[in-house]
């Protein structure tokens, strides 16, 4: 079971919204490899926030706690023994490339390295990759969400709390974790139709592989 943590891209960039931004085609791929890779059910679980884009000058000093996405395009600069003090300070990070593969090689090569802080649910480094797909595809729809809400200056109506409440559950659900919700949306009302049973998918690893299951839920 990993600990709580933080997920966060190291640059000195943020996705343009009210404003024009101008990558060489290395940097803004390192760039979209590192925020999708950090949306990755192996470190995705039991992070405390979705992941955040922070400036390389914040974590000279590393904070506990914490999964690293490290672009080398652009060089961040850090310190020498930038490692070493991630290590220390009980986080992880991981070198982000143009290749997406190579990237998400890196993060499992992090993730699996002996003597690392409990950060990361090692063996969600098998998903299928429809299920990749379907989080990085929501990483990729909250990200565009804030930044549409930023370009038109417009408050941004996303229940935040519950949002990453259902994430969480969702990966808990995948993993036979024990979740408890911390907040829930109201209840839908009664009406004509409510005892309608819907399918709700699922995953479930069988020895050798994730598999999808489906269970029956009623509304009512």
């Amino acid at each position: 079971m990993s600990q709580p943590h933080e997920l966060i891209l190291l640059s000195p960039y943020k996705l343009p919204g009210a404003y024009p931004l101008t990558l060489a085609d290395d940097e803004m791929a390192s760039w979209l490899n590192g925020y999708s890779a950090l949306w990755h059910p192996s470190v995705l679980w039991n992070a405390t926030t979705p992941p955040r884009v922070d400036a390389t000058y914040d974590h000279e000093t590393p904070k506990a706690g914490v999964i690293y996405a490290v672009p080398e395009s652009p060089p961040t600069y850090l310190p020498d023994d930038w490692k070493d003090r991630v290590r220390a300070a009980g986080s992880l990070s991981f070198a982000v490339v143009a290749d997406r593969e190579q990237t998400l090689k890196n993060l499992y090569e992090a993730i699996q390295a002996e003597g690392i802080p409990d950060l990361a649910w090692k063996d969600a480094t098998d998903m299928p990759q429809d299920v990749l797909s379907l989080l990085f595809g929501l990483g990729w729809g909250h990200l565009f969400l804030a930044t549409l809400a930023e370009a038109m200056e417009h408050e941004n109506l996303l229940e935040a709390e519950i949002f990453w409440d259902e994430i969480q559950l969702a990966l808990a659900n995948i993993g036979e974790f024990e979740y408890t919700p911390k907040r829930l949306p109201p209840s839908p009302p009664r009406g004509e139709g409510s005892q309608r049973a819907l399918p709700s998918p699922q995953l479930s690893k069988t020895p050798n592989r994730w598999c999808m299951k489906t269970r029956r839920t009623s509304s009512g």
